[in-house]
């Protein structure tokens, strides 16, 4: 529940009263205190533009040292049996450059995130190489670890990672594929980040000036709120009320 203020000032037959009129929201029951959001790819669109979640990505996923596209190259997406469901990320996939792939959300705002994904390491030949996941919170100029595989086997499992200090409107995660070797990769399947937005104060739509009124006159006025969170009740209340005088909500 968060409120929000706005002082009024009355003045009658010469006495100043100060009132307080405020607007506080009460959580939809459906909802809870704070507003849940996903930022998701699931691959089945089999290219880097897929999104799943309730609120898009900001951009797609953007392969760094190759430029191949989707189809074919050190990181990939497509079908194969090891995916968790129909298509998924390949990374390292073929011998080939040092590669990442990069995708940009803005966790701007956002009291928690948290990222989590299915996936499998699978060891052809030799183990050489390592794949890194690292996030970055301001725009990829800073990158932090969040996990280093090496390239041998994994059996099928869930990665999570707490996001929280790194949500930021500059927020990225990325693959760094190093040292590919033979056809040892890693795949990673229905990605989602989630994160929640904490309950949002509401806001009066206009400010009201000071005011004055004859004793025995009728006092009428209109400061409507808007709450930011879809779905919340908002409810009135006012302070510091002179005798005879009520909010009507």
């Amino acid at each position: 529940m968060r409120d929000s203020g706005l002082t009024h000032r009355f003045a009658s037959l010469g006495l100043a009263l100060l009132v307080m009129i405020t607007a506080f929201a009460l959580p939809a029951p459906d909802a809870g205190a704070a507003t849940v959001e996903t930022f998701a790819d699931d691959f089945e669109t089999e290219d880097f533009t897929g999104s799943t979640g309730s609120s898009p990505w900001v951009g797609h996923w953007i392969e760094g040292g190759e430029a191949d596209g989707a189809g074919i190259g050190v990181v990939r997406i497509e079908k194969e049996g090891r995916c968790e469901t129909g298509s998924c990320i390949l990374l390292g996939k073929d011998k080939g450059v040092d590669s990442t792939l990069t995708r940009s959300v803005d966790l701007g705002g956002f009291a928690a995130a948290s990222l989590a994904f299915d996936y499998e390491v699978h060891q052809h030949g030799s183990a050489a190489g390592q794949i890194d996941l690292e996030i970055s919170d301001d725009g990829g100029s800073t990158w932090y670890p969040l996990e280093t595989w090496t390239m041998e086997d994994v059996a099928a499992t869930t990665g999570a990672y707490d996001l929280t200090l790194y949500a930021a409107s500059g927020t990225q995660i990325r693959f760094v594929v190093l040292g590919s070797d033979d056809d040892s990769h890693l795949n990673v399947d229905n990605l989602v980040i989630t994160a929640t937005r904490p309950n949002q104060a509401p806001v009066f739509d206009q400010d009201l000036s000071d005011r004055s009124d004859a004793a025995g006159v009728l006092i009428t006025l209109s400061s409507p709120a808007t709450d930011p969170d879809t779905g919340d009740t908002l409810v009135y209340s006012a302070a510091g009320l002179p005798e005879g005088l009520a909010i009507d909500t």
